[in-house]
């Protein structure tokens, strides 16, 4: 029988010296590892079904967040202490109209598209859609073979990989402030919201907020939203990432676009509401963080402890000694 190693030089196996103990060294040892390696896939099973769980607990957060579930509303606080409040709708139109005004003397205002959601909400919230709550665009990737567009740039330029991050802290490259000005790109401010429009893998979707003002490609939808609302924004959106996939259209590789982007329906609650919501939140995923690290730094000790049971193994210890010792 002719064994094949993969990435293995045939020289350096024809060369190699193998440790050869006697036939019966050789079944204590195999029987060793394979006891202790069955114990070591238990409790890295176990491990991986934490962070299964981890995962679903961090999605049961966030659905009971925009349901209203997760924090008490602030109808019933405001009804309780016997107060008025504003709420998602009065929120919304006041959002509207700080939009309005501010895009006064730059070009005719468009009605941003109204959601087409109708389930229904809890006391004071209300539907809105992306659009309404943020200017909506995209970017361009400038002319690969201009090099006035590339050479010593200095403008920030990100691509659909940076949504795999929380936050986006570093450029994909750089381009030059002529492209900026010839293409169809825009510098956008930190604290814009970057959903991928397309991409590989899991990346269609996904959602990231820039700490670092930048331009992106055309893989990308970028939302410009006011900061009282952002957290809550980006939470619904981290949520509604497999919807938002299913919304996805086209071939082999399905992809979404600005208007569907725009088009999402948000569950809108009174801002104040919408700061307890996310406080909430934080807390939440901040344990999560922190366990999901723990899960991870044990899962790799997991991998080296069976690198170095093996190594011990073929050096004459460990698991020989361990089955003589038994």
């Amino acid at each position: 029988m002719r064994w094949v190693c993969a990435g293995c030089p045939v020289r350096f196996l024809e060369s190699a010296e193998i440790p050869l103990p006697a036939l019966d060294v050789q079944h204590e040892i195999v029987a060793e590892l394979e006891k202790q390696f069955s114990r070591l896939d238990e409790a890295v099973a176990s491990l991986r079904r934490v962070k299964a769980n981890l995962k679903r607990y961090k999605a049961s957060v966030l659905k009971a967040a925009v349901e209203g579930r997760l924090v008490e509303t602030e109808a019933t606080l405001a009804r309780r202490e016997g107060r008025t409040y504003e709420t998602g709708e009065q929120l919304l139109q006041r959002i509207l109209e700080e939009r309005r005004a501010k895009r006064s003397g730059r070009g005719k205002w468009k009605t941003p598209e109204s959601p087409t959601a109708d389930t229904p909400l809890p006391e004071g919230w209300t539907w809105a859609s992306n659009d309404q709550l943020a200017d909506v665009g995209t970017g361009a990737t400038p002319k690969r073979d201009k090099a006035a567009y590339w050479n010593d740039g200095d403008v920030p330029w990100v691509t659909s990989s940076v949504v795999n991050g929380d936050y986006v802290d570093q450029a994909s490259e750089f381009v030059t402030t002529l492209a900026l000005a010839e293409t169809n790109l825009t510098l956008y401010p930190i604290g814009t919201l970057l959903i991928a429009m397309y991409g590989e893998g899991k990346t269609r979707g996904k959602c990231t907020e820039l700490r670092i003002p930048a331009s992106t490609n055309q893989a990308l939808a970028a939302l410009q939203v006011d900061s009282s609302i952002r957290g809550y924004l980006r939470h619904f959106l981290e949520l509604n990432y497999e919807e938002m996939r299913k919304f996805a259209s086209g071939g082999v590789q399905p992809n979404l676009n600005l208007s569907l982007v725009r088009a999402v329906c948000v569950p809108l609650p009174p801002l104040v509401e919408q700061a307890r919501i996310v406080a909430e939140v934080d807390r939440h995923l901040s344990i999560l963080r922190e366990v999901e690290a723990e899960v991870d730094a044990n899962l790799q000790r997991a991998q080296a402890l069976r690198q170095a049971t093996l190594a011990q193994a073929f050096a004459g210890t460990g698991a020989s000694q361990a089955a003589k010792a038994g």
